[in-house]
């Protein structure tokens, strides 16, 4: 028997035991500080977010100022409270594959926290439609959680997830789907305040070197040197 594992995803998963305002203006500082850069300034642009689950970073997008912003997700109850609640009347209910047969073509599309619920034959065929839905000079934002973190926890905190990437196996994926041009990007703690700057300073001072002087000393090489809990990479449909 089949089981819809994400009919109630967002309140089982994602919004389970959180505060959704609380989260929502957390993701918006998140998405400022890591992607905002990668949009680049011009609010005309035509973007699609494969995944957008209850909207938040639809909704960041929305509120910086983006006119084009288009979002798509498979659950039923976190695109109805990406409309209802969020007031997103840009996030549709869609299977990402089908919706992009429909020939259009995007300056960015981005995929947050997705690939790592995709089986490997859809997550390909997902990316090689991805490539081709992307204009010339497009771009291509993926976040997942990093397989090289320590204890991998945005990993294993959901049962749907079927895997981690490094930057070694993000790589071969994007290259696998035809992506040519790429660049991985580490995604320290957020500074928000007192508690997350020391985090922070931990992390870039302490606990990331030594993890750098583990792999050399075990494995000879740095595994592309990214440690932190997610991984963030950025393709791109022509050489930039």
């Amino acid at each position: 028997m089949d089981i819809d594992v994400y009919e109630n995803y967002t309140s089982t998963s994602v919004l389970s035991g959180v505060n959704e305002v609380e989260l929502t203006k957390w993701s918006a500082k998140y998405f400022k500080k890591n992607f905002l850069k990668h949009l680049g300034s011009d609010k005309n642009i035509q973007i699609l977010e494969i995944g957008c689950g209850y909207g938040r970073y639809t909704k960041t997008i929305v509120d910086l100022g983006y006119n084009n912003i288009t979002g798509i997700d498979i659950s039923k109850e976190q695109v109805m409270y990406a409309q209802q609640t969020l007031g997103l009347k840009n996030v549709y209910l869609a299977d990402a594959i089908e919706f992009l047969d429909n020939g259009r073509k995007y300056d960015v599309i981005i995929l947050m926290d997705v690939l790592e619920h995709l089986e490997l034959s859809y997550a390909i065929i997902l990316l090689k439609k991805i490539h081709a839905s992307l204009l010339s000079k497009g771009r291509f934002i993926i976040h997942v959680p990093n397989g090289l973190a320590p204890l991998t926890p945005p990993y294993h905190g959901d049962v749907t997830h079927i895997r981690a990437f490094s930057v070694d196996s993000m790589s071969q994926i994007l290259r696998m789907a035809g992506f040519k041009y790429f660049d991985h990007f580490a995604l320290p703690p957020l500074v928000t305040g007192i508690t997350s700057l020391i985090r922070r300073i931990i992390w870039s001072g302490i606990l990331n070197p030594l993890l750098k002087a583990f792999l050399l000393v075990a494995n000879g090489g740095t595994s592309g040197g990214i440690y932190t809990s997610n991984l963030l990479t950025v393709a791109y449909k022509d050489k930039q």
